[in-house]
């Protein structure tokens, strides 16, 4: 589903943050580049984490500057999703910094990702952000990664 550019913020993202409660869902994508999606919403769709069957998750964040560290970090909470074997997060053009940067590099100790598309172009990651990347070569799942940085 891409909403891209259609003023979704947050109460708009809690609304997609149900999608969790599909019992036979087993692929997500959501479109919300170009939107007024915030830490508080990134939250929300964190949750999404949470839906029984899920396999696939997909979420275009792009272009959302009051999305930062503590949305990072909620990202990081989809390690526990443990059916979840691909993971894309596009997350260029906002405000993640290097603390956030090391949240997502948790996402090396989700049990059963495989696949791993990570989006951060346009962020101030520096040097610390690339070595906490660099930690995802501890993965043990992890069968192929590609970083936009």
């Amino acid at each position: 589903m891409d909403l891209a550019g259609n003023h979704i913020g947050a109460t708009g993202a809690h609304c997609l943050a149900t999608l969790r409660d599909a019992p036979e869902l087993k692929s997500i994508h959501l479109g919300l580049s170009y939107n007024f999606i915030d830490d508080d919403a990134v939250l929300a769709l964190a949750t999404l984490g949470q839906t029984p069957k899920l396999t696939t998750l997909s979420l275009a964040l792009g272009w959302n500057d009051s999305i930062g560290d503590a949305g990072a970090e909620a990202l990081a909470a989809l390690r526990y999703a443990m059916r979840l074997t691909a993971l894309n997060l596009e997350l260029w053009s906002t405000r993640i910094r290097a603390s956030g940067v090391r949240a997502l590099a948790t996402l090396r100790d989700a049990p059963s990702l495989a696949k791993f598309t990570l989006r951060l172009e346009g962020n101030g990651i520096g040097d610390s952000g690339g070595r906490a990347l660099a930690t995802l070569k501890n993965a043990k799942s992890l069968t192929s990664l590609d970083l936009g940085l």
